[in-house]
């Protein structure tokens, strides 16, 4: 509710994120960013995995020359920035959180391909898929059985990572004004927003700057974490 009687207030027991200068209380507009940053990082983590593992299986079990023309292709999606072709997208189609969601994953799923591209290969040369093979297990079988299942600690790992660039490239796309919807409270936006009351009240950016740089810090931590304990096991 806008009360412009307490606008630009510092942080207090009342309000402990300080408010906005509608005078919002900042600590609900950044829980509301909250909500769209991991609701498009999810999305965009979902579509990126699924794209990158099917081709990544397809990629890896193909014949020779399928398998080097798939690899060009995900080489060509490499080849772009993914950040200046999501500012490049999201600057021609209108301004949505289905924009963000599909700039961001329209390059992504690349990298996820080739990294599990690799990992699909080395795993069909385990001796137990080799010897399961050699019973007469079906290729299908062994990916839905035994390869996929003993990726999923891999895949847990690189969902966090993707969680947490799809959040900093949402950050950023707001904070350059072309994210979601004008009256969207994304933290790159609140950041954007605060800019020009850094004197009177700076915690207008400095708390979605926290915020954003708090859940990016949690979310590699956990999955380098995860990542090293894989290495020791």
């Amino acid at each position: 509710m806008i009360d412009l009687q307490h606008a630009f207030e510092s942080p207090t027991l009342r309000h402990i994120f300080g408010t906005d200068p509608y005078g919002v209380d900042l600590g609900i507009r950044l829980v509301q960013g909250a909500t769209i940053s991991f609701t498009t990082a999810i999305s965009v983590t979902v579509i990126t995995m699924t794209v990158g593992i099917l081709v990544a299986t397809l990629t890896a079990l193909a014949p020779r020359m399928a398998s080097s023309f798939l690899r060009r292709i995900i080489d060509a999606f490499l080849a772009f920035p993914g950040l200046l072709l999501a500012i490049l997208l999201a600057s021609v189609m209108p301004p949505s959180n289905s924009t963000v969601v599909f700039a961001l994953s329209i390059t992504g799923w690349a990298s996820h391909a080739r990294l599990f591209t690799a990992l699909i290969k080395n795993t069909l040369t385990f001796p137990y898929i080799e010897a399961a093979r050699a019973s007469g297990a079906t290729t299908s079988h062994l990916i839905l059985r035994h390869v996929w299942p003993s990726l999923l600690t891999q895949i847990f790992v690189q969902a966090l990572f993707s969680i947490a660039h799809a959040i900093l490239g949402e950050a950023s796309l707001s904070f350059l004004g072309m994210g979601g919807p004008v009256d969207s409270p994304s933290w790159g936006r609140l950041i954007a927003e605060g800019r020009q009351y850094l004197v009177e009240a700076p915690h207008l950016s400095i708390a979605p700057g926290l915020a954003l740089m708090l859940v990016l810090f949690s979310l590699y931590f956990a999955a380098t974490k995860m990542q090293n304990r894989m290495k020791l096991g």
